[in-house]
């Protein structure tokens, strides 16, 4: 696990951008139904969840635009990417870690 990105609290820039892969390299997100971000606190039960933008290309690489409140609580957070790619079929990425992400006080 890494720290992925370091926010203020209640910052809503920069959208958080990541490359979705696996042991074979980028995920090619062409047919992907759609992709969201949930995102735990580590250390209590607030969770954070919305869509992901799919960027073009077969890079895997999508995009969170964070929306209000998405960062109010100040902490660590464990971060995972669904991937839906049809009914029933959905994929965790990372599927043996998680990303984290660390949202610091404003002042």
């Amino acid at each position: 696990m890494s720290i992925a990105l370091i926010l203020k609290q209640n910052d809503t820039f920069p959208p958080l951008e990541a490359t979705l892969s696996d042991s074979k390299g980028a995920i090619d997100l062409t047919l992907a139904e759609k992709v969201e971000l949930v995102m735990k606190l580590k250390t209590g039960s607030t969770v954070v969840e919305g869509q992901c933008e799919v960027l073009p290309g077969t890079e895997g690489k999508v995009k969170y635009a964070w929306a209000a409140g998405d960062t109010a609580v100040v902490g660590v957070w464990e971060v995972e990417f669904k991937i839906t790619w049809g009914p029933g079929e959905v994929e965790s990425v990372p599927n043996a870690s998680y990303d984290e992400i660390e949202i610091q006080k404003s002042l």
